[in-house]
């Protein structure tokens, strides 16, 4: 600190001496407020300073702001400086991750789960609402649950994240049998049969990436003594996409956020067929391709 900064600041004016008028602020470091967000938030400091603490408290105004955005590790502090022209100098510090580890993971990879959480970036500060939104997205998975700790790390200024997990296996297999499906008016289940055996395999984690595959046989068998057999195989394809420069659902203030959407893809394929012949062979085949809506919220 300069000599004379270091007087100024230890000498408080005396009572009903103007410290300093205001005129600007100037604001240093990495701000990700807009230009127009630090001038709001500091707008009500512009002026007379009779003490040291009306100017803090324009650096804690901001600081406020920035938690409210979702930026809750920057700090605002008023660097040494001699003010010229009622220019004030503020600068913003943020606390950066230095580690990301993930623990407790059994059935799914550390990279997995990592893409899972595409907010936690080491080398930059976390922005807490994006990643509450991730995490969020991530325990939709019917396989994992995930929970984020941040916490100082060695490093000086710096943080580490610990991703805990708790996993099952993708891969399962199920079976059902269902009998005496008689509807009260015998018209919705007269023509299919009154028992059903469903057999069917999930794995929600194909190629490492989260994809999910369900195929499944039913068959259907008729009291008339026909027969009808229908194969129905279901394949949903979890698809997602991430880093798509589109606007959340609720955009945070005049910037736009990065999402990731859901796209699911399902086809479906029935046979049907009669032991007796009399009714011709029938396929149909239904390709649909659906856009989930975005998941919003968390914050």
């Amino acid at each position: 600190m300069p000599p004379d900064a270091a007087a100024a600041s230890a000498a408080p004016a005396a009572p009903g001496d103007i410290l300093l008028d205001v005129k600007r602020f100037e604001v240093a470091g990495a701000n990700p407020l807009s230009d127009a967000e630090t001038a709001a938030a500091l707008a009500p400091y512009l002026g007379t300073h009779r003490s040291l603490g009306t100017l803090e408290a324009g650096a804690a105004a901001l600081e406020a702001r920035l938690r409210e955005g979702g930026y809750s590790f920057h700090r605002v502090i008023i660097p040494a400086q001699k003010p010229t022209d009622g220019v004030v100098k503020l600068e913003i510090l943020q606390f950066p991750l230095a580690a990301v580890e993930v623990t407790g993971n059994q059935h799914f990879s550390a990279d997995n789960i990592q893409r899972s959480l595409p907010g936690l970036v080491t080398g930059s500060s976390p922005d807490v609402r994006a990643v509450s939104r991730d995490l969020g997205l991530a325990n939709e998975h019917p396989a994992k649950r995930v929970s984020i700790v941040l916490k100082e790390s060695t490093k000086a200024d710096a943080l580490d994240a610990e991703i805990r997990v708790r996993d099952t296996a993708p891969e399962l297999f199920f079976a059902s049998l269902t009998g005496n499906t008689r509807d009260a008016y015998n018209d919705l289940n007269q023509t299919t049969g009154y028992t059903r055996l469903t057999l069917g395999y999930q794995n929600s984690n194909l190629f490492d990436l989260d994809h999910a595959v369900d195929p499944f046989l039913h068959d259907l068998a008729r009291s008339s003594g026909q027969r009808q057999a229908v194969r129905r195989v279901l394949l949903d394809s979890a698809v997602w996409l991430r880093d798509q420069p589109e606007p959340l659902l609720h955009p945070l203030g005049s910037q736009h956020r990065r999402h990731r959407t859901l796209r699911c893809f399902r086809v479906q394929c029935h046979r049907q067929r009669r032991v007796h012949g009399r009714a011709p062979d029938l396929f149909a085949a239904e390709v649909r391709a659906d856009h989930a809506k975005r998941l919003a919220g968390f914050g």
